[in-house]
């Protein structure tokens, strides 16, 4: 190959790859901190706060890291997500919204290329399973076959269930583990509850919270179709020249002409006895045209997005 070949392949890849930042889900600048912020800000998460744990201050109990690798490790993945509010020292409803900013964002990740994190943010609950390119269309990697020599991760599209990805925490593909999982999570509140130095019990409880901004990333990702039906290529990228999903870009416009604000709200919480059912009920039976009528409750997830992202 020549030298200008090899060149221009080079400045293109960088061109798709700084494109790709917009590829995964709700943006995490701003849609998921937003909706985040939304579910914490409600007088149920305040209540429980307050009644079952003890905490006066409810939401905006200050909880503070310990100067560890690991808070070093989420700062990094913060600062790529431009997220800095309150350093190690957060209130709760802070450590939340900075979990579902980092749920998009690798320690692993290079400067100036996208993470690849966000490729275990898919489940199609008819198929139960993740991202699989070569599932539904052709084999996007080999499209950019030259490509894979300067990253190859980024241009392997597929990726571990986002259910396993946020209840397990493991994946086949890069990266293989998942720290803020729900298993974790429940961990780490076990700890701010039993360890018997009050230091301590304020750092794992602000873990716990972390986490579970993580998980609601999740989640919120699941509201977006494209996530749900093994929709990568066709649901990010429209040629010749637009990128991204079409409903992600106009929520995260919406979201910014509005202070940051998320301005939509739903009809209350929808409360399953699993977390594996805010993902896939498993209730779905077949032969739903919708015709303007929104789904039952027990679908999952899907009726509390329609419902919150409808003004």
């Amino acid at each position: 190959m020549k030298k200008y070949e090899i060149l221009t392949n080079l400045i293109i890849a960088v061109i798709i790859l700084n494109f790709s930042k917009i590829a995964f889900g709700f943006g995490n600048k701003l849609t998921h901190p937003a909706l985040t912020n939304s579910i914490t800000e409600g007088a149920v998460v305040d209540s429980y706060l307050k009644n079952q744990l003890g905490m006066s201050n409810g939401i905006q109990t200050q909880l503070k890291y310990q100067p560890d690798w690991y808070q070093m490790y989420i700062e990094y993945r913060l600062k790529r997500g431009d997220y800095s509010l309150g350093g190690n020292n957060r209130q709760v409803f802070e450590w939340m919204k900075a979990g579902s900013v980092i749920e998009d964002e690798d320690l692993e990740a290079w400067y100036f290329f996208p993470s690849i994190r966000p490729r275990h943010h898919f489940h199609d609950p008819i198929n139960n399973v993740g991202l699989d390119n070569k599932y539904d269309h052709p084999n996007y990697s080999k499209l950019f076959a030259w490509a894979t020599h300067f990253y190859p991760a980024e241009f392997d599209v597929t990726g571990q269930s986002a259910k396993t990805w946020a209840i397990k925490g493991y994946a086949q593909q890069g990266p293989t583990d998942n720290i803020q999982c729900w298993d974790d999570t429940r961990e780490n509140f076990y700890s701010a509850l039993t360890d018997p130095k009050s230091l301590w019990r304020e750092y794992w409880l602000s873990a716990t919270f972390l986490d579970l901004g993580s998980i609601m990333h999740l989640i919120e990702d699941m509201g977006v179709p494209a996530h749900t039906r093994n929709d990568f290529l066709f649901g990010h990228y429209q040629p010749p020249l637009g990128f991204g999903n079409d409903f992600e870009n106009w929520v995260e416009r919406i979201v910014g002409q509005n202070g940051g604000q998320c301005p939509w709200s739903g009809s209350g919480p929808v409360a399953f006895d699993k977390l594996t059912k805010y993902f896939d009920a498993n209730a779905y039976a077949g032969d739903y045209l919708g015709d303007g009528i929104l789904p039952p409750n027990i679908w999952g997830f899907l009726n509390a997005a329609i419902i919150s992202f409808c003004p």
